[in-house]
């Protein structure tokens, strides 16, 4: 199994048991990194991130899809979120 089934395997999963699968931020600051994450702000030791994610190429402002974790104490910026 590849890496983005298990994680689709394990996002459906916790919609199942009425977890939030995914949720919306916004950078608050690069320096130090702050992100809002489900109405609080997220300090560097609450984040990790994706392999693919770059912080240099986060500005404030961005919005970022995050996979909520340990009870919604630390949160995975998996991607960059863009308008189309």
């Amino acid at each position: 199994m590849s890496a983005m089934e298990a994680l689709a395997r394990t996002l459906t999963e916790m919609q199942g048991r009425g977890a939030p699968a995914l949720v919306m931020g916004k950078i608050l600051s690069k320096t130090p990194l702050r992100v809002l994450a489900g109405g609080n702000a997220q300090d560097r030791d609450s984040l990790l991130r994706s392999a693919g994610i770059d912080l240099d190429d986060l500005a404030v402002g961005d919005q970022v899809a995050l996979w909520p974790i340990e009870d919604q104490q630390r949160y995975v910026i998996l991607t960059k979120v863009v308008e189309l």
